[in-house]
């Protein structure tokens, strides 16, 4: 999930397309604990990621898409691969 280019509205992206809604990131991110805040503008369901890269601090996703993570939430992004070993470190 991203903060949408159209104020007020977020959007969700699946394996099979995306779409757009009004709320804000701290709202969804606050109500689906599963979810980890990654940026101020993204968060992420960690049973899809495919790898980390810390040198470029992306997040690669198997559809390929990537997404950048703030310095902030790098320990957010560290506390995954303990709960989730399956993640690839680049």
């Amino acid at each position: 999930l991203e903060n949408s280019p159209t104020q007020h509205k977020v959007t969700l992206i699946t394996e099979t397309g995306s779409a757009e809604f009004r709320s804000n990131i701290s709202k969804i991110s606050d109500e689906n604990d599963f979810l980890v805040k990654v940026s101020q503008s993204c968060v992420v369901n960690p049973n899809n990621i495919n790898s980390i890269d810390f040198s470029k601090k992306t997040i690669t996703f198997p559809n390929g898409d990537e997404v950048i993570f703030a310095r902030s939430c790098r320990k957010n992004v560290k506390d995954l691969l303990s709960k989730y070993p399956e993640i690839n470190v680049k």
